[in-house]
């Protein structure tokens, strides 16, 4: 589960650098981070539920 995780921040920071995320928050770090961190989590607590 904990590399579910990792994968989904992973993925997320990639969409944020690639511009697939308002602008916003590449230029605020704090709430960079934390879109990352909670997003991260969401995702990969989603993807460790359906991959069993």
């Amino acid at each position: 589960m904990m590399s579910a995780i990792v994968v989904g921040m992973v993925g997320l920071y990639i969409m944020i650098e690639a511009g697939m995320v308002p602008n916003i928050l590449r230029y605020i770090s704090p709430v960079r981070i934390a879109a990352i961190a909670v997003g991260g989590t969401i995702f990969g607590v989603g993807f460790a539920l359906l991959g069993g």
